[in-house]
C-alpha cells in the first residue's frame, strides 16, 4: 500500500518510452495517468496528439493560400517535434505540395535557456534563404 489512491505522473525526460518503475505500476494495476508524451500505447496517458495538431495547423495555413510553409522543429531528439514534423509533411503531401527540406529548421540547442540563441540562428538561416517560406508552423 502506497498510502494514496492514484498517481498523476508527469515526466520531464526526453525518453519517450515507459520507465521500469512506470511499467511496474502499470503491471500491478495501480491507478495512474501520465500527462506527458509516451510512445507506449498501452500506458494510460492524456496529452496532445502532436501529429494531428500539426496537420490541422498546416492545413489551415494552406487553406489561407500559403504554398511555401516552413516548419521550426525542436532540438535533435525532441520526439514531440518529430511527431509535429510528420504531421506537417503529411499535410503538405495531402495538398499536393512539395516537402522542401530547405523550409524546415531545427533548434540547435536544447533547453529554454537557449531558445533565444536558437531562434536567432534560425533567423539568420531564414535571412540567407533565396526562396523563403510565406508562413511558418512552429
Amino acid at each position: 500500500d502506497m498510502g494514496v489512491s492514484g498517481l498523476v505522473i508527469a515526466s520531464m525526460t526526453h525518453v519517450y518510452s515507459a520507465s521500469e518503475t512506470l511499467r511496474k505500476i502499470h503491471k500491478q494495476g495501480f491507478p495512474y495517468v501520465m500527462v506527458s508524451y509516451l510512445s507506449d500505447l498501452d500506458i494510460y496517458r492524456v496529452g496532445t496528439d502532436h501529429r494531428r495538431g500539426a496537420r490541422i495547423a498546416t492545413d489551415h495555413l494552406i487553406k489561407l493560400g500559403y504554398s511555401k510553409v516552413g516548419y521550426v522543429n525542436g532540438e535533435e531528439g525532441n520526439r514531440a517535434g518529430e511527431e509535429r514534423r510528420i504531421g506537417y509533411e503529411q499535410s503538405l503531401t495531402a495538398h499536393g505540395l512539395h516537402v522542401d527540406p530547405r523550409l524546415q529548421f531545427r533548434l540547435r540547442l536544447r533547453g529554454e535557456w537557449h531558445d533565444y540563441q536558437s531562434g536567432y540562428e534560425i533567423g539568420e538561416q531564414f535571412r540567407s534563404l533565396r526562396v523563403k517560406p510565406e508562413a511558418f508552423f512552429v
